[in-house]
């Protein structure tokens, strides 16, 4: 990707999100294939006042690494990107593959014996060791996580080696052991959930019954026992990895509240873990800022906050609005501290 791709991607990104009502990013691979040029992109666009959103960059270090300490060098000196908008001072790592393929590391072994229990990807003193030292340089470790034990994995790392000021973050999260969410809670762990699983298809659930126990396919990703446990989450679409996705929004709201879409299946498969409109807003708006080490001056309207904002055609959150229309919600005008920048 050479300079002048990555500034036609991350502008291209940027009209498409503030189209959508984002005015905010968090992007997961910011290195693509060990290039720097997104970076780059990133804090020109916004010296010269064009990149109009509030931007998290994760630089992603491979579990393959023959070479861990270099990497790390490698993403510290990331540091020199900040901007007023760009903030890099996360790092991606992966505990573990993912359960639909029976890579995901779980308590609960896999119908396919050869695949036992699946992959880790990191010991857990390495990885307590990873944590301490990514946070002590003042970056925030960013960790997808799917199986269970992969998940107990992190979080006893962090518990144990991490900084709960970093905010130590959990992406995706398929599922998590009762004893977890304390452990989150009380470190100050957030966790970001890929709401728009709970429109699994007849077709992948059927796969998934095939391959996986009943536990990782009727109880996928939960989402209330979150807010029931006092656990930051806020919502993510990893968009465009989960095909057939949507990366709308209050389609997205829709999913948290439902469990269906139209068109797409119209019977939510963990109903017990659906939540209601104002809790979905928050992980979509507040907790997605705090996430994001900026709630403070975004996320929600308040004096003396950025002025960040979008306006709809209809109030979603009111209640004569049947939460199945909450889909149909149109973006008219997106503004990114007072200035509007959708349409233009």
């Amino acid at each position: 990707m050479d300079e002048d791709k990555a500034l036609e991607t991350i502008t291209s990104a940027r009209n498409s999100l503030h189209s959508k009502g984002y005015v905010a990013y968090q992007d997961g691979w910011s290195n693509y294939y060990g290039n720097l040029r997104f970076y780059d992109a990133a804090k020109a666009l916004d010296q010269k006042g064009e990149l109009n959103l509030n931007m998290g960059m994760a630089y992603e270090i491979e579990s393959s690494t023959e070479n861990l300490n270099k990497d790390l060098e490698s993403a510290f000196a990331t540091a020199k990107y900040t901007t007023t908008h760009v903030n890099p001072h996360y790092i991606k790592f992966f505990i573990d593959g993912t359960v639909e393929t029976q890579t995901g590391y779980v308590y609960v072994p896999y119908l396919d014996k050869a695949k036992g229990n699946g992959i880790a990807n990191w010991t857990p003193e390495d990885f307590s060791k990873i944590t301490g030292e990514v946070n002590k340089n003042n970056y925030t470790m960013h960790v997808h996580a799917m199986g269970d034990m992969g998940i107990h994995l992190a979080v006893e790392a962090f518990a144990k080696s991490g900084k709960k000021e970093m905010r130590n973050t959990l992406v995706h999260v398929r599922n998590v052991q009762p004893q977890d969410y304390k452990i989150m809670a009380e470190n100050n762990i957030v966790v970001t959930s890929g709401f728009l699983w709970h429109f699994a298809t007849d077709v992948a659930l059927s796969y998934m019954s095939e391959t996986l126990p009943d536990t990782y396919v009727n109880q996928m990703y939960p989402m209330k026992s979150y807010f029931d446990n006092g656990v930051i989450m806020s919502a993510h679409t990893d968009y465009p990895a989960l095909s057939g996705s949507s990366e709308k929004p209050f389609d997205m709201m829709e999913i948290a509240c439902t469990g269906v879409l139209p068109e797409k299946n119209d019977i939510p498969f963990w109903a017990a873990e659906l939540i209601n409109r104002k809790q979905a807003l928050k992980a979509l708006t507040i907790n997605g800022a705090y996430q994001m080490h900026s709630e403070k001056e975004r996320g929600s309207i308040k004096v003396g906050k950025y002025a960040d904002f979008v306006i709809v055609d209809k109030d979603v959150m009111n209640e004569s609005i049947p939460v199945n229309q909450i889909h149909t919600a149109k973006v008219t005008y997106t503004f990114f501290e007072g200035k509007q920048v959708y349409p233009l």
